[in-house]
């Protein structure tokens, strides 16, 4: 079905840029991201408990999946949510998103790709100063450190873009809706599936999610900056 698209709207809807949405946005994210973050690097005794209970909870509900399309409809499910969150389906939906962005408003192209790019970066920057190790049960093709969840810090980042440019450019409601809750029930699949898998802990998802919510949030604030500055060159 082809998406209607408004011939006026060429930017992120004014609402959405918005301090009265931006700054609780911010704060709220900001507020759950160094909750984490201190109890985390510090160790602390709560977030301990929460961590290894759910853990704990996954592992005797779930058992030890195996990231294969195997076994039964749930864990296909859970295995297609886990290479769609990857760096790979990431990428490829990105780099469409970005052809068909460029294509027909540049310059929202160029605020996705560097909204994406720089929230991606700041979270595998942060998980390389952290070097949180993986819960003891993770797979082998999970690698790397635990905090923040790059699934689901990427995931967020790219969910968020997705809907904030639907809203911005479709016409019909019923577009928005549907868009709204098919990509919602995946990237709550994805965060679902990094507890699933055993790859992090409930407060390194918490941690990814949050992080990528402040970044939303940050270049929803700098957005009309960085239209006057275009208009500006033009």
């Amino acid at each position: 079905m082809k998406m209607m698209i408004r011939g006026d709207c060429k930017m992120i809807d004014k609402k959405l840029t918005s301090p009265k949405m931006t700054v609780p946005l911010f704060l709220i994210a900001l507020i759950v991201f160094i909750g984490m973050f201190y109890g985390v690097v510090t160790n602390q005794e709560w977030l301990k408990n929460i961590d290894m209970g759910s853990l704990t909870w996954f592992t005797d509900y779930f058992g030890e999946p195996q990231r294969q399309y195997v076994n039964n409809l749930f864990n296909y499910y859970m295995t297609f949510s886990a290479e769609i969150g990857d760096v790979k389906g990431v990428v490829l939906i990105s780099i469409i998103v970005t052809i068909i962005l460029f294509i027909k408003q540049r310059h929202l192209a160029v605020w996705f790709v560097t909204y994406l790019v720089s929230g991606v970066i700041m979270n595998k920057l942060i998980k390389d100063t952290v070097l949180r190790p993986r819960p003891y049960n993770h797979l082998a093709v999970d690698t790397g450190f635990s905090f923040p969840s790059g699934h689901s810090n990427a995931s967020t980042l790219l969910y968020f873009a997705l809907m904030i440019i639907i809203i911005s450019v479709a016409a019909k409601t019923i577009t928005k809706v549907l868009s709204a809750l098919v990509m919602g029930i995946l990237w709550l699949s994805i965060l679902f599936c990094r507890l699933y898998f055993h790859a992090h802990y409930f407060s390194d998802v918490i941690g990814g999610t949050s992080l990528a919510i402040i970044w939303v949030a940050l270049f929803l604030m700098v957005y009309p900056y960085f239209i006057n500055h275009r208009r500006q060159r033009v």
